[in-house]
């Protein structure tokens, strides 16, 4: 709690405190304490800020020895400023020497004067922290909510690329006179865009690294799913987890004449709704995808000796004595004289763009490969990724698609067959199905492709992800499905040999047990097999087994086999998390469950003796202070003591880290029961023995150590160790307050597989075992003080 990771606060100056709302200067100690040093990461400044405030952050940033990048974000209000800013004339304000700056209330302004963040070479100040960027897609299209249907997505993905590229959709041209009242920007009477796009505020960066990389300009939603060019998959479908690297510039064209156009292509189903609710056309012939459910197209007029250099990554590849390159296009236009040429930056040559030229490429036909070689790069970094576009001659209409790009290094990267795929879920009367399998290292597999197989042999895609589960809520004609297959995805794209589960396609003869590879709820009755996965009754009677090689009698066994066999599989996955997960939950106990219990009992012990001896001499005052204690910490919920200290201190000033706090808590807890404990077992003591103690010169102090006190304990001895034993158990409760002990590590790692049922079990086996070890110490200590008392135990 001491170290925060972000400040962010509309509150942390109001109207008594002279500083500045929203600086740095006056509020940096949230970031840089004078006395406690580093206690934040970042601080968020908000939205009335001028080039003085922005210029003297980043300056005190520096002194502080912070990063300015790192440490301060200054706010940006898209969701109310949008493209549009402020009305005219509002939003500003003069403040003294320090120029114009935007007022309370006039947060619209920060997207359009934004250009304060920029120094004199055009490059930041500080970081940005955008709030409420959402309304690209979420403020619009509101009338008859057009916005949440397909034909509208459209006009989100422009006013998306308006936003974070520039208005004309262009990363280098950021002017803003331009009318887009088609997708309702500044439309209103007097507004005009005034946003630039991030696009200049922020370098482009890239994930794009190693020696092999490949994209199919898949945006991770479709109206259909291809592969190979050819649908694969015919509904609908949105799956981020599909979605391939996205161009870095969403567009960057380098032309000396008119630029091509460039868009994502869904295919013929994809429509275009218009804001009046009418229909409109796309200017280019709507092709679909290579893999995946969009292509990348660029259409338009070409002029004559005027290439096109489409600009698409930013990437940090390396070059091998096998690097090829690699373009899937689809020409759809006529044979023209133009050509194709794949394009590379090298980071030792960041002006230059060698381009090495596809030959061919001037043909009209659908979904070719070619290739070039880089072999003679080798050891060379690929800095970016383009294709260039030139004709000799003038062409209208021209229109490409690219449909894959890809980078080998003449190795095979395609992963192992997955292991353990098997099926953890049915969701009776819907069909809806739950896989599971093991997953492996993100080093080797990138994604995990589900396919489903047909009685006719055909394969369609159903989803993919990387996890370790898949939920499935629809099959595409899952009446004629007779199998599920899985592959896992490499870094270049290639898929490994599939795993998969054979099953029975609703209401289908069976076509022999070898093509049915699990069955579940088996209910045999006459002639009949019932499979419960698509509720209905599968007939194999002696013409079937004859003509599909189904031996009647024999099969009920082969599925109950199998039945048995992918319970086993499921079983064997269960218990190889278990396996997994019981030093990583034994650990935590090990060092902050036991030690957690012993070092905050035995401070609970010295509390419970001092305040129940207190009580027992009946001093004034003292006696009442510790009734009260006693009375406040029996009273109140552990769990409300823990959040007290831990989360409501700091509002104080006092911050302390997780396990002292629960440390404290417990103690003070444990200390008001175990006091009350002790009490009543010095009161149980003969007052004879007080007045011994004095007869023989014993002060009260050396009688209460020496007489009373022995025999006190040894009747406290069962109810104390009692106590031990429910505090192991109790915390638990510290999880809350983020100690990494038992179960806060259980939690954690259900998070990750899911299996509540058994990992809870499994962690209360852990306690039990704690509490066992516990309870058999607990007998042997009632048995040695039982030979002092002369009691049998």
């Amino acid at each position: 709690m001491r170290y925060l990771n972000e400040f962010a606060d509309y509150d942390f100056a109001g109207a008594n405190n002279p500083t500045p709302y929203g600086t740095f200067r006056g509020n940096y100690h949230w970031i840089q304490d004078d006395t406690l040093g580093r206690v934040a990461d970042s601080i968020w400044l908000n939205y009335w800020w001028n080039q003085n405030i922005i210029s003297n952050s980043a300056s005190l940033a520096r002194r502080l020895g912070l990063d300015p990048f790192e440490a301060v974000f200054l706010g940006v209000e898209c969701g109310y400023g949008k493209f549009e800013g402020a009305t005219p004339g509002e939003g500003l304000v003069m403040s003294g020497n320090r120029g114009e700056q935007i007022i309370e209330g006039g947060s619209t302004s920060t997207v359009q004067y934004l250009d304060w963040l920029l120094d004199e070479s055009g490059n930041p100040k500080l970081s940005l922290s955008l709030w409420g960027g959402d309304f690209v897609h979420e403020q619009y299209g509101k009338v008859d909510n057009l916005r949440y249907t397909d034909a509208f997505q459209w006009s989100s993905e422009e006013r998306e690329r308006m936003w974070y590229t520039s208005p004309k959709e262009s990363a280098v041209d950021h002017t803003t006179d331009i009318d887009r009242t088609d997708v309702e920007v500044a439309t209103g009477e007097g507004q005009s865009i005034v946003w630039p796009g991030l696009s200049k505020y922020v370098a482009e960066r890239s994930a794009i690294n190693g020696a092999v990389f490949a994209t199919n300009f898949n945006t991770g939603h479709g109206m259909q799913y291809w592969l190979d060019g050819k649908v694969s998959r015919g509904l609908e479908w949105s799956n981020m987890n599909l979605q391939d690297f996205m161009p870095t510039w969403q567009w960057w064209v380098e032309t000396d004449g008119a630029a091509l156009t460039l868009d994502w292509d869904y295919g013929p189903e994809q429509e275009k709704l218009l804001t009046d609710g009418s229909m409109g056309e796309f200017d280019y012939e709507q092709i679909g995808a290579y893999n995946g459910g969009s292509s990348l197209v660029a259409y338009g007029d070409l002029e004559a000796g005027k290439a096109q250099y489409i600009n698409l990554y930013k990437t940090s590849l390396d070059v091998t004595g096998s690097s090829k390159l690699s373009l899937t296009y689809a020409k759809t236009s006529a044979d023209d004289a133009s050509q194709l040429s794949l394009g590379v930056i090298f980071k030792d040559a960041p002006t230059k763009k060698v381009l090495l030229p596809l030959d061919g490429t001037g043909k009209q036909g659908i979904w070719r490969t070619v290739e070039a070689d880089l072999s003679s790069y080798a050891g060379k970094e690929i800095a970016a990724i383009g294709v260039q576009i030139l004709s000799d001659e003038a062409v209208e209409g021209y229109q490409v698609n690219f449909g894959r790009l890809a980078l080998t290094d003449g190795a095979s990267h395609a992963p192992a067959v997955p292991k353990d795929f098997a099926v953890s879920k049915i969701v009776d009367g819907t069909g809806e199905i739950e896989l599971t399998w093991t997953m492996d290292s993100y080093d080797s597999v990138k994604l995990y492709h589900v396919y489903a197989e047909y009685q006719d042999g055909s394969e369609k895609f159903v989803s993919g992800v990387y996890s370790d589960n898949l939920y499935i809520s629809k099959l595409e004609d899952r009446d004629n499905v007779t199998a599920l297959k899985l592959r896992a995805v490499g870094p270049d794209g290639s898929e490994s040999e599939a795993d998969f589960l054979s099953i029975s396609p609703r209401g289908a003869a069976s076509r022999g047990a070898a093509r049915y590879a699990f069955c579940l709820s088996l209910d045999i009755q006459k002639k009949y097999l019932r499979f419960s996965l698509f509720q209905d009754i599968i007939a194999c009677n002696a013409a079937d087994s004859q003509k599909d090689g189904c031996n009647f009698r024999l099969y009920p066994i082969y599925c109950i086999r199998k039945t048995v066999k992918e319970a086993a599989l499921m079983d064997q996955r269960l218990i190889q998390i278990l396996l997994d997960s019981f030093w990583k939950i034994l650990l935590p106990g090990l060092t902050a469950t036991i030690p957690l219990t012993v070092i905050a009992f035995s401070c609970a012990m010295v509390i419970a003796v001092a305040t129940a001896m207190v009580q027992f001499a009946n001093l004034r005052g003292l006696k009442q202070l510790a009734r009260f204690y006693i009375w406040v910490f029996r009273g109140t919920p552990l769990l409300v003591q823990l959040f007290v200290v831990f989360y409501g201190l700091p509002k104080a000033g006092i911050v302390m880290d997780p396990f002292p706090a629960a440390v404290l808590v417990f103690s003070l807890n444990e200390g008001a029961y175990c006091a009350e404990t002790i009490r009543a077992a010095l009161e149980s003591v003969p007052a004879g023995q007080l007045e011994a103690g004095y007869c023989v010169g014993m002060s009260w102090m050396q009688t209460m150590r020496r007489i009373i006190l022995p025999q006190a304990m040894r009747t406290a001895f069962p109810p104390l160790s009692n106590s031990v034993i429910a505090m192991v158990k109790d915390t638990s409760l510290a999880a809350n307050i983020t100690v990494m002990e038992m179960f806060k590590a259980t939690e954690q790692i259900n998070a990750t597989v899911y299996e509540p049922l058994a990992l809870y079990i499994e962690v209360g086996l852990i306690y039990l075992l704690f509490s066992t070890v516990l309870t058999k110490l607990q007998q042997v200590g009632e048995k040695k003080l039982s030979v002092y008392s002369g009691q049998e135990v």
